[in-house]
């Protein structure tokens, strides 16, 4: 619906807004947060990452987050 369309615009300009003023969301509470601004937001992502793959290297622990933020591209 319209609606929700433009209700995931705003949210996406509020992300902007965040990432702008060096912010970052709650990702717990936030499933719209794309891997764009996840990248801008979160600057250790990468140590994240090697850790987990270090620790889990044939992913079997994952979530839907980490699906859409780190292997969906």
């Amino acid at each position: 619906p319209k609606r929700h369309y433009e209700q995931k615009e705003m949210f996406y300009k509020m992300h902007q807004v965040t990432i702008d003023n060096g912010g970052i969301v709650y990702l717990a509470k936030d499933a719209l947060v794309t891997k764009k601004h996840f990248d801008k937001m979160y600057n250790k992502k990468d140590k994240f990452l090697n850790i987990k793959l270090k620790n889990d290297p044939n992913i079997i622990f994952q979530s839907n987050l980490f699906r859409r933020l780190f292997i969906n591209n």
